[in-house]
C-alpha cells in the first residue's frame, strides 16, 4: 500500500431520504477534500468541501438540508467502511462547506416526557432501540443493576435520556455501523494497530503531544450522599484493591522518580499505585441504592484519562475509534496500549492524514531514587550511611557491584578522548549474569607527590 498512498481516493453519492433511486447520484468528480470524524461519545461528523463552480446547487440544489450522503475513502484495493451521513448544514459559494451528521442524530430530534415503571435502565433502552427500528441482533446493550420502581425522561429527547443513563451507569452511548451500543468501553480488547515513533520522522506517525500530567493519577475515589430511604448517611471508596476486574490498557503505577534518565523500570499489570495522590469526592445525593456502585463508576472513569495524548500520522482507512492500540519508542514510561478515543480522516488531492486522540489508564513505573541519586538496589540504604563521604565515580561503581541485587542496574564508566573516567551510565542486567569475581573491600590510595585521592577495588 505504501505505493499508493500518493493517490488516496474519495467516493460520495447523494440521495434524498425518501429513497428516490433517481435522486442518487455519484458527486466524487467534484468532492475537493473530507474530513471524518469517528468519535467515541458523540455523534460521527463528515465536513466535505464541494466545487460550485456552476452555482448549480442553487438552482437545483442537491446539497440540501436532510438529504443523505454516503462517504468513503481511502487508498486503491483499501477503502474505509462506508459511512451515511445526513447533511446539517450548507454554506459557502463556488466551494461549498457540506457539514453532515450520523443517522443516529434522530434519536436527537424530538424531546419527550415519559416514565419507565419497573424496569432496568438497560431495559429501558432496549425499548427505545426498538421505537427506532433496531433489530435485537443488532443491540450491543450490557444488562445494568437491580429494576427501578421508576424511571423519568423529562422533557430530554431520546439521545440525552440515553446519555443520562450511560453516564450514570459508567457506560459508553453510540450507534455505528455495528450496532446500536450501550456498555462499558472496552479497554481490554486486542490492539489493532502497531505505531513507532521515530524521532527522524521515519515512520508513519508525524507528530505527538501529551495533554495530561502523567505523573498524576487517583489512586481512590469516595463517594458521600444520603439514602432517601432510609434517612441515612451513606458512604463508600474504590480503588484498584476493591475492583480487580476493571480492565484497562495501561500498566498501573506511578512515576515516582525525578531522575528518569538513570533509573530502572519495571512492568507490573494491574498493581495498586502508592497510597493516596489525590482522591477525587463527591458529595450529594446518590443516585443508587448501592454507593460502592457509584463508586467503582467514578474510580474507572477518573483513572481512563491518566494520559491523554494526540497523535498525527499517515492516513490509515481501517483506523476505528474504540478501539486498541499499541504505542512504542516513545520510553519506557509512554510505550503501551492506548484506547482510541477519536480519530480524524482527513483527505484532499494528494494527502491523507489522520489524527488520533488516545487515552490510557496507567503508566510504567518507575524506581524510587534515593538521596546520592543512585538507583534504587538492595541494601543500598546501609551502603549509603557507610560510604556516603566518597564521591568519586570509581567509588560509586564499586559500592553498586557490592551491593547489587539481580534485579540492580549494571554500572558503566564513562571515557574522555584521554581514557579517564568522566561519569557513569547504567544498564540493565542480563539474564544469569554475575560479576567475573567477588570484589574486595575498597582501598583508599593517596598519590604523595599531587595529593589526589582515589578509591580503588581491592
Amino acid at each position: 500500500m505504501s505505493g499508493e498512498r500518493h493517490a488516496p481516493l474519495i467516493y460520495v453519492t447523494v440521495s434524498d431520504p425518501h429513497g428516490n433511486r433517481q435522486r442518487v447520484t455519484d458527486q466524487t468528480h467534484l468532492v475537493k477534500s473530507l474530513e471524518y470524524s469517528d468519535l467515541q461519545n458523540k455523534v460521527d461528523k463528515c465536513v466535505l468541501t464541494v466545487d460550485n463552480f456552476d452555482l448549480r446547487n442553487f438552482d437545483d440544489p442537491l446539497w440540501v438540508h436532510g438529504n443523505y450522503v454516503q462517504v468513503s475513502w481511502g487508498y486503491p484495493g483499501a477503502m474505509a467502511i462506508t459511512r451515511e451521513v445526513i447533511i446539517t448544514k450548507v454554506t459557502g459559494f463556488e466551494e461549498l462547506k457540506v457539514e453532515g451528521k450520523a443517522k443516529s442524530i434522530l434519536i436527537d430530534a424530538h424531546k419527550r416526557s415519559r416514565t419507565f415503571r419497573n424496569m432496568r435502565p438497560s431495559e429501558v433502552v432496549k425499548q427505545i432501540a426498538a421505537e427506532y427500528g433496531y433489530l435485537p441482533e443488532t443491540l450491543l446493550i450490557e444488562e445494568t443493576g437491580k429494576k427501578q420502581a421508576h424511571i423519568t425522561q423529562a422533557g430530554l429527547s431520546d439521545a440525552q435520556f440515553i446519555r443520562k443513563l450511560a453516564h450514570q451507569a459508567g457506560f459508553d452511548f453510540y450507534v455505528d455501523f455495528e450496532g446500536f451500543h450501550f456498555h462499558e468501553a472496552n479497554h481490554g480488547q486486542d490492539p489493532c494497530r502497531l505505531f513507532t515513533w521515530y524521532t527522524d520522522r521515519r515512520g508513519d506517525v508525524m507528530k505527538i503531544s501529551v495533554e495530561s500530567d502523567i505523573t498524576r493519577k487517583p489512586a481512590a475515589v469516595k463517594k458521600t450522599g444520603r439514602d432517601p430511604l432510609d434517612k441515612t448517611n451513606q458512604s463508600a471508596g474504590a480503588s484498584n484493591k476493591t475492583d480487580p476486574e476493571r480492565k484497562g490498557t495501561g500498566r498501573i503505577g506511578i512515576v515516582a522518580s525525578a531522575d528518569l534518565m538513570s533509573a530502572a523500570f519495571e512492568s507490573r499489570d494491574n498493581s495498586p499505585p502508592p497510597e493516596l495522590l489525590y482522591t477525587p469526592s463527591d458529595a450529594g445525593l446518590l443516585m443508587s441504592v448501592d454507593p460502592s456502585l457509584e463508586a467503582k463508576k467514578k474510580f474507572r472513569a477518573a483513572t481512563r484519562s491518566t494520559v491523554k495524548m494526540t497523535l498525527d500520522a499517515i492516513g490509515d482507512p481501517s483506523m476505528l475509534a474504540k478501539t486498541v492500540v499499541q504505542l512504542e519508542g516513545v520510553g519506557k514510561k509512554l510505550s503501551g496500549l492506548y484506547f482510541v478515543r477519536e480519530v480524524k480522516h482527513k483527505v484532499q488531492a494528494g494527502e491523507y492524514t489522520m489524527q488520533i486522540k488516545l487515552a490510557s489508564d496507567g503508566v510504567n513505573e518507575v524506581r524510587t531514587l534515593k538521596n546520592n541519586g543512585l538507583p534504587d538496589i538492595g541494601n543500598a540504604s546501609t551502603a549509603k550511611r557507610s560510604y556516603a563521604h566518597l564521591k568519586d565515580v570509581n567509588a560509586a561503581s564499586i559500592l553498586l557491584r557490592r551491593t547489587a541485587s539481580p534485579d540492580a542496574l549494571v554500572p558503566v564508566p564513562l571515557y574522555d578522548k584521554q581514557g579517564h573516567v568522566v561519569g557513569t551510565t547504567w544498564r540493565e542486567r542480563k539474564p544469569g549474569e554475575v560479576d567475573p569475581k567477588p570484589p574486595g573491600p575498597p582501598r583508599t590510595i593517596i598519590d604523595k607527590e599531587t595529593g589526589a585521592i582515589r578509591v580503588e577495588e581491592g
